[in-house]
């Protein structure tokens, strides 16, 4: 007995169905071996890493920023000075050969006024010969000798003196004057013995 086989249509729309599902993943298969494949060689290819470049040019400076809260207040600085005044010692008259210390001894000195400090010097010596000036806390002293053939005068030495502020006071001015006032002597008297050695040689 023999049967003829005649496909119904839905038969061959399924049948369609399935080769072209089957083509589709074989075709996307091939396609992304493919691609995987020039990638790997592309990455396989890659030579070394080439040196840096040299830096780029600064950019331009941005803008400046705002400005940030003011600080606290600084403390309160010390007193300044009230007032200043100038003090000069006895003005001497030194004949030649003559020194500062042969008139006046150690009291050749300009002292400042009682609260008053010294701040500056100054002295006047002629035509004469200035061996030192020595400032102390409250007055000035010096020695001069004249080694001149001929008399000068208006020899002096000056104090330059200020007040100072309230709270702004020397600190222990009483102990300190009297260790100066020595000082000041002992020194006198080393410049006398070296200028009266000095004569004597001369």
């Amino acid at each position: 007995m023999r049967f003829k086989f005649k496909p119904t249509p839905g038969l061959v729309v399924a049948i369609f169905a399935v080769v072209l599902a089957t083509t589709g993943v074989s075709v996307a298969a091939t396609q992304t071996s493919s691609a995987g494949r020039k990638a790997s060689a592309a990455s396989s290819n890659r030579g070394p890493r080439g040196p840096r470049g040299p830096r780029g040019p600064r950019g331009y400076t941005g803008a400046d920023g705002q400005d940030g809260a003011q600080g606290p207040a600084g403390p309160a600085g010390s007193p300044g000075l009230i007032r200043i005044v100038r003090v000069e010692s006895p003005h001497l008259s030194l004949a030649p050969g003559q020194s500062s210390y042969d008139i006046a001894g150690g009291g050749w000195q300009a002292t400042c006024p009682a609260g008053m400090y010294v701040v500056g010097t100054g002295v006047n010596t002629g035509i004469g010969n200035l061996d030192e000036v020595l400032s102390f806390t409250t007055f000035v002293g010096g020695f001069v000798h004249n080694d001149t053939s001929i008399t000068i005068s208006n020899v002096y030495v000056q104090a330059i003196c200020a007040q100072l502020a309230p709270g702004a006071t020397a600190s222990s001015v009483s102990q300190r004057a009297a260790a100066e006032h020595r000082r000041y002597a002992a020194a006198l008297k080393t410049e006398q013995r070296q200028f009266e050695a000095s004569k004597a040689a001369g």
